[in-house]
C-alpha cells in the first residue's frame, strides 16, 4: 500500500530529475502530513495541538524548494509533518554476486540472506 506508492514516486522523481537536469529543471516531492479541513477528523491527529501539522509548515518547505537556495536540491522525496522535514529513501542492499549462468532457485535460496543484508 502505502509504502510501494512512497518507493514508485520515489523512483519516478529521482529518474525525472536525472532526465531533467540537461535542461537546469529540478524535481522534487512533498509527501505532506498536515491538518487540514479533509483530514481533521482523522485519529492521527486527536493528540496533536491545533497549530502543529499545519498546512503552513509544508508551504514553507514547498517555497524553499522553488528557492535559489535550493538551487542544488533535485531527485527528493520529502516528508513533512509539522516542524519535522525528512527524506524519504529506498534503500538498496550491497546485494550478493552470484557467478556463472542465471541462478537456480536453490543458488538464490542460499544467497537470499546476502541479498537482503545491509
Amino acid at each position: 500500500g502505502h509504502s510501494v506508492s512512497e518507493a514508485a514516486l520515489a523512483g519516478m522523481v529521482r529518474a525525472a530529475a536525472a532526465d531533467l537536469r540537461q535542461h537546469s529543471v529540478r524535481m522534487n516531492a512533498i509527501a505532506p502530513l498536515a491538518r487540514t479541513r479533509q483530514t481533521a477528523h482523522l485519529p492521527l491527529f486527536a493528540a496533536s495541538r491545533q497549530d502543529s501539522l499545519t498546512p503552513e509548515h509544508v508551504a514553507a518547505v514547498s517555497s524553499f524548494l522553488m528557492a535559489d537556495a535550493s538551487r542544488d536540491v533535485s531527485g527528493e522525496l520529502l516528508g513533512v509533518a509539522g516542524g519535522r522535514i525528512y527524506g524519504l529513501r529506498v534503500r538498496e542492499t550491497p546485494g550478493a554476486y552470484l557467478d556463472g549462468p542465471p541462478a537456480t532457485p536453490e543458488a538464490l535460496q542460499q544467497a537470499w540472506d546476502a541479498v537482503l543484508s545491509g
